[in-house]
């Protein structure tokens, strides 16, 4: 019972972050992604050895779907205070790409390949943003199955 109201919860919040984002005006349109209809592919753990080591938490996001640039999963969980790593899942292939860390959390959506890491200091003031060595908006684009870096605030 507890697990299946975890997961429904985890559920609708992934539902609301989709909705919002589609909205969001921080997703210019020369970033829009097709959306893959096609069967959803499993993860494929031999492609990318250091994921082994996240089959559980992998997995237990897969049911979800897609939920960035039209064909793929991003599997997000903490890795301390300040902290979330990601990996990328092609749902079509079932391969899985290192992501990135981020301290302040990041901003993506299933119609849309840029990814905003650190979104979160938005909300701080610029004084507070100059004081803090990892409060940096970033913008990166999803180009080659890799995060390319187009832009700082």
């Amino acid at each position: 019972m507890k697990r299946s109201v975890y997961f429904s919860f985890i559920l609708v919040l992934f539902i609301c972050a989709e909705l919002n984002a589609q909205r969001d005006e921080r997703f210019p349109k020369q970033y829009r992604a097709a959306h893959y209809n096609g069967p959803l592919a499993a993860p494929d753990f031999e492609s990318n050895p250091k994921a082994k080591m996240f089959k559980t938490r992998i997995n237990e996001q897969m049911p979800y779907g897609i939920n960035f640039a039209g064909h793929y999963t991003i599997v997000e969980f903490g890795c301390g205070t300040s902290c979330q790593s990601l990996f990328v899942v092609d749902r079509k292939t079932g391969i899985i790409y290192d992501g990135m860390t981020t301290e302040l959390g990041m901003a993506f959506n299933n119609g849309n390949r840029l990814f905003i890491k650190n979104h979160g200091a938005a909300e701080l003031t610029a004084e507070e943003r100059a004081n803090c060595s990892y409060c940096k908006i970033t913008y990166w684009e999803w180009k080659d199955n890799a995060f390319v870096e187009i832009k700082k605030e």
